[in-house]
């Protein structure tokens, strides 16, 4: 698996200390508008997951239960509140996630479906419900059709890799085709998996171009970037 620098970090003062995600915006100048924040580096700089269309698609190695979700609630958190405030000319970036645990989106569970276009997101999803299938059946037919415009970035969120095993055959092979195909179209996926549950999901791993590893610490990570090892951590949301 290649990492194709889609991890970048942009920033002109570095930021000290440890901070609530609240706080990391207010302290942030200004990044990238086709960017979504997912941590902050120990040397102040934010690390950014661009959207800009042929990006990776990022697999996140859980060490402890559910660490991966903490990266994927930054994520959430920062394009439904403080995306247009901070990004340079934002652009509208939606976000859907998959998850076996809605409940574990606290407050953003409650704010239903961006289909006015007045939030970014999209929902939060059951796996088993039958609109997982039909949001995850429509994104692959519009990537898969002609467009003369092109729609702002889309961002799947997965907790869970592993649950993909227990939905149908018509939801793997749409969910595949996402894999390999969306990042042309600005559809990006990022999931969360365990080691210890490799064997359920090694057939989706060539559809990822970026891995983050979780540490020993809950709001830790690390990967590697152009021979480089960089560590971060994930702020601590309020909204969920």
């Amino acid at each position: 698996m290649n990492n194709t620098n889609a991890i970048i970090q942009v920033m002109n003062n570095k930021i000290r200390g440890r901070h609530t995600l609240r706080k990391v915006v207010e302290l942030i100048s200004r990044i990238p508008g086709s960017s979504a924040l997912m941590g902050m580096a120990e040397d102040g700089l934010p690390v950014l997951w661009d959207t800009n269309a042929g990006a990776s698609n990022i697999i996140v190695w859980n060490k402890k239960a559910k660490q991966g979700l903490k990266i994927l609630k930054v994520i959430a958190e920062y394009l439904f509140s403080y995306h247009k405030e901070v990004g340079m000319k934002a652009e509208q970036i939606e976000f859907v996630v998959l998850t076996c645990y809605p409940k574990d989106w606290g407050e953003l569970n409650e704010y239903g479906f961006g289909t006015n276009e007045k939030t970014s997101c999209i929902g939060i999803i059951p796996f088993k419900s039958e609109l997982a299938g039909v949001v995850i059946s429509g994104l692959a037919r519009w990537v898969n059709e002609r467009h003369n415009s092109a729609k702002h970035p889309v961002i799947i969120l997965i907790d869970g890799l592993e649950t993909l095993k227990d939905m149908n055959e018509e939801f793997r092979n749409h969910f595949q085709y996402l894999l390999d195909m969306g990042r042309n179209r600005r559809v990006y996926v990022m999931g969360t998996a365990s080691k210890n549950n490799f064997p359920h999901v090694q057939q989706w791993l060539s559809g990822f171009q970026a891995e983050i590893y979780g540490s020993d610490v809950d709001d830790e990570f690390e990967f590697m970037e152009d021979k480089k090892v960089i560590l971060f951590y994930t702020p601590k949301t309020e909204l969920i």
